[in-house]
Parts: C-alpha cells; structure tokens; sequence
C-alpha cells in the first residue's frame, strides 16, 4: 500500500509539471488603449506558442520551459518585441507598446 501512495505522489508531481509556468497579462497602447485580438508568440528557448490578446488586450499562454522568454506582438503590421522570465508558477507582465527610434518595442510596466 504504501509503493502505491509513492508511485501515485510520484506520478502527480510529474503531471503538476507538465507546464512550468502560466505567462500572463495585458498589452496597451501609450494612451492606455488595449491592444485587442492581436496576434503574439511567445518564444522560452526552443519552445514557441501562440496566441491573441482579448478585447481588453489581456493575454495568458502556458510554457513548458523556465527561464529568459521573448513576446513578440503583431497587430496591423506592428511588429513589436519584449523580454520577460518564465517561472515554475504563474507570472504576470503588462505591456506598453512604445517607438523607439523608428523600432516597436513592449516596455513592461510594473505592477
């Protein structure tokens, strides 16, 4: 009985990990203004996933892997890049779309 209890503990912790961390939050315009239904990649070493921001520009996407993550943003031919930390627990980021010398960019705004 208790190989059982071990090898279930084991199997649950394995499962738990499965996804190393939720990434989330919001992406503005300057003026405050969400950035709705904008397509986004998230790229955590050799992992990518995809997603879009809602109609209030919140976004959340899960990863695999921890560590230095990049967000890349698209709307109307915007391309714009971000760098955030994937954790083994839920993270939030908001972000700013901003110009800087002729290139977009997400400045992460703290909370």
């Amino acid at each position: 009985m208790h190989r059982v209890a071990v090898c279930a503990l084991l199997v649950g912790g394995v499962c738990g990990t499965a996804h190393a961390g939720q990434i989330y939050g919001t992406l503005r315009e300057q003026k405050g203004q969400p950035i709705a239904a904008a397509p986004l990649a998230l790229t955590c070493g050799q992992e990518t996933r995809t997603g879009h921001t809602d109609q209030e520009g919140v976004y959340r996407l899960l990863v695999s892997t921890t560590g230095g993550c990049t967000l890349v943003l698209e709307p109307a031919k915007r391309r714009a890049h971000g760098s955030l930390y994937s954790y083994d627990r839920p993270t939030g980021y908001d972000f700013v779309v901003v110009n800087r010398d002729g290139t977009w960019v997400l400045e992460a705004q703290r909370k």
